[in-house]
């Protein structure tokens, strides 16, 4: 429902552009499509990573579940001479992987094979692509089971809490809609008829950004392209969409009578990636509020005496729109001297910067890195992340290099300059108690929200 940046696969995917790659190039393919190649030498796998923008997100004609419904459903409900099921079985057998991911601005696919099966992976997934059946009874599962995905998902009270800050940042845009899911049957409602627009509207040439690597030379590398992109048509020129967002700071109470704990949660906004700095986020965020040593939980565990814990992580809702996100269960008699608790140890933080041995929490970024440096499937995304942020490809081989750059002055610079100051959060409690939370916008609805001030 949302891009989700969580510390572990943040760490996971950055490090993974150390890789032992000989070389990071961009190329070509005989068709006459871009993309780039890493090169890397003895690798026993191939990686094909792929982004195609989409505007479907923005589109308020549109029902926004059929992206999710339909990349569950193009792989698997046959194409040409494979039925329905039969990619995945193949895929299986021959230990490959084939995959769509929809973000609200992004289609992203990505390929994993054994050089021995690549022939026969590329047909299977370009057939799927060129002319995918969507067969019924495939759709039906999907719908099926994303469907109880999403109302398991909205059991919970912190749930509603998020939707209703959603409603406060986005307010009607049809992005909000793509984000949260939460009209009424609008998954079970996605046609075949639907499906099959979106699928002809997503897999196109223009604009596609791609990545391949492995054990591959130049001439290898734009034969997996071109007979992937066989007989893909060009399609239209996306241009940006502009989206409207307002993170003032405000105070909403989510008032869930049936729920059986509060939570509160603050939100505040961060640059873009593309911008940079990303290693010091993620330092940051980890010194702020991963696991029992962090700012926030020692704070909350130790003026509270609360026995759960409080957390920290980063999130973004599209390449654009960045956050902070601090957020944790909390005992309703406690709320409001919980906010002032961790606004205190915020400010703080902001202005000192993590304490401790900064070696110690660059730690699991340099272990992430040996563990993945030989992964196919990670350098290829690590590179695919920064062609979309528009960053040097070439930086991968830097990021040991940058790590080791990280200072307690460059963190705490990131903090002053890109970090919200305490005041400058949104508050969202959920609760059954309406009282719980001091000069709060109380609202029973998710969409009353967009009228707190």
């Amino acid at each position: 429902m949302i891009r989700n940046i969580g510390i572990f696969l943040a760490i996971f995917f950055l490090c993974s552009a150390h890789a032992h790659a000989s070389s990071i190039s961009d190329e070509v393919s005989d068709s006459g499509l871009a993309y780039s190649l890493v090169k890397m030498p003895d690798n026993p796998r191939v990686s094909v990573q792929i982004a195609w923008p989409s505007h479907w997100a923005f589109d308020e004609k549109l029902n926004q579940a059929v992206p999710y419904i339909g990349a569950q459903l193009l792989l698997s409900g046959g194409a040409g001479d494979y039925s329905a099921g039969e990619a995945l079985e193949r895929f299986e057998g021959m230990n490959s992987e084939g995959h769509l991911m929809p973000t609200t601005d992004y289609l992203f696919g990505t390929l994993n094979f054994s050089p021995e099966h690549q022939d026969e992976m590329l047909k299977i997934v370009n057939a799927h692509l060129r002319n995918p059946a969507l067969d019924e009874r495939w759709l039906e599962r999907a719908r099926g089971q994303f469907a109880s995905h999403i109302k398991e998902i909205r059991l919970n009270a912190d749930t509603k809490g998020f939707e209703a800050m959603r409603w406060a940042v986005f307010g009607e845009q049809p992005i909000r809609t793509a984000i949260s899911l939460d009209e009424p049957n609008m998954i079970e409602e996605v046609t075949q008829d639907e499906v099959a627009t979106w699928a002809k509207s997503a897999f196109n040439r223009n604009g596609v950004s791609i990545v391949v690597a492995g054990d591959l030379d130049t001439e290898m590398a734009n034969t997996i392209v071109d007979a992937l992109f066989k007989d893909i048509p060009e399609g239209e020129q996306l241009s940006e969409v502009a989206v409207a967002t307002d993170f003032s700071p405000k105070r909403i109470l989510m008032h869930v009578p049936d729920a059986k704990a509060s939570t509160l949660t603050f939100i505040g906004k961060l640059p873009p990636s593309r911008e940079g700095s990303e290693l010091e986020d993620i330092l940051l965020a980890t010194s702020l509020g991963n696991g029992p040593q962090s700012v926030l939980f020692e704070a909350v565990s130790t003026k509270l005496q609360a026995r759960y814990g409080y957390g920290a992580g980063i999130v973004s809702f599209t390449r654009d729109t960045r956050l902070l996100v601090l957020s944790g269960p909390m005992e309703a008699s406690k709320i409001n001297e919980a906010e002032q608790v961790i606004r205190q140890a915020y400010t703080e933080f902001r202005a000192d910067g993590p304490s401790g041995d900064l070696q110690q929490l660059k730690q699991p970024l340099k272990e992430n890195l040996t563990v993945s440096q030989e992964d196919a499937s990670s350098m290829s995304y690590a590179v695919l992340m920064a062609k979309l942020d528009e960053r040097d490809i070439a930086k991968g081989f830097s990021l040991q290099e940058e790590l080791e750059a990280v200072s307690e002055k460059s963190l705490k610079q990131r903090l002053t300059s890109s970090f919200p100051t305490a005041d400058d959060f949104i508050v969202v409690v959920s609760s059954p108690d309406a009282s719980v939370l001091k000069d709060a916008c109380v609202i029973t609805e998710q969409r009353q929200a967009m009228n707190c001030k």
